[in-house]
């Protein structure tokens, strides 16, 4: 699944941004990353994983498990670093 499909995002003409979304607000960890697009959305998610894991783990556990296991953990395996979380 990709990020997009994850937050139900898809584009339409009429926001501002050019994109919706068919989830509720409880689905997103900000105002702001429910109301913009998917590419804040992630960048929302990912300073919360990394920041207040709990807060984007209890309102958004798809998002959190997303990001550990497709982003996190393959960074760990490419660089080789167990470090990082």
């Amino acid at each position: 699944m990709d990020w997009a499909k994850l937050g139900g995002w898809y584009r339409e003409g009429t926001s501002e941004s050019g994109w919706s979304t068919t989830k509720d607000r409880s689905a997103f960890v900000s105002d702001y990353a429910s109301e913009k697009n998917p590419n804040e959305d992630m960048a929302e998610s990912i300073a919360n994983y990394l920041l207040s894991p709990h807060k984007l783990r209890s309102c958004c556990p798809e998002k959190y498990e997303f990001i550990h296991n497709r982003i996190m953990l393959l960074y760990v395996e490419r660089w080789g670093t167990s470090d990082f979380m």
